[in-house]
């Protein structure tokens, strides 16, 4: 066999194993709900100038983060720069870049684009929108469950890590961090094909 046929069995085989790969992935997407497993500061960052005063506490049955941020930044700032960086659990374990968002002006972009996820973060902070100036914002039974994004019919059934670095003047200033698991959405698959939730030990 020559090189030249042995180099189109390879791309043979490469473009069977992508496909395969990407047929997967389709068979583990959507419909889906996601769940909030974990708020932080940012993994070897930490809040940077964010005072974050908020811990896990037991609320009529559930665990729910309270607590206060205090903010030494406006957030609506126009020329405040939001970078999202995504992150998947890999099946092999470790985490995986997706990709990143990088926008400014958050509220206004999150109140246009992801308006659902804007009332399920801000809203327990009793942010409705602007302004949302310099200061301290308690937040209280915050940890949503079975919540959709409106502009997506279908997500990657998984674990996902989220960290929002927030900078201005490349300085950073804030980086808080969100980990969500998304699954099977309850209300359109059976309970006995429910896949489970991560064991978070």
């Amino acid at each position: 066999m020559g090189p030249v046929q042995l180099q189109l069995q390879l791309l043979v085989v490469l473009v069977l194993s992508a496909a395969v790969s990407v047929l997967a992935n389709i068979a583990l997407a959507g419909p889906y709900s996601v769940d909030l497993e974990e708020f932080s500061p940012c993994d070897g960052i930490g809040s940077l100038s964010i005072d974050f005063n908020v811990k896990l506490v037991s609320k009529d049955g559930r665990t729910v983060y309270d607590g206060n941020m205090t903010f030494p930044y406006d957030l609506d700032d126009e020329n405040l720069l939001t970078n999202v960086k995504t992150y998947m659990w890999g099946s092999t374990g470790g985490w995986g870049e997706l990709y990143n968002v990088t926008h400014y002006d958050l509220i206004r972009y999150m109140m246009n684009n992801f308006p659902n996820v804007f009332a399920i973060f801000f809203g327990p902070m009793g942010i409705t929108g602007k302004p949302v100036p310099v200061g301290t914002y308690h937040i209280e039974n915050f940890r949503p469950t079975g919540f959709k994004l409106k502009k997506m019919d279908a997500l990657m059934f998984g674990c996902y890590k989220l960290m929002a670095i927030q900078s201005k003047d490349d300085v950073d200033l804030g980086c808080l961090q969100f980990i969500t698991y998304v699954k099977e959405d309850a209300s359109v698959v059976p309970a006995d094909k429910m896949s489970g939730t991560p064991n978070n030990g």
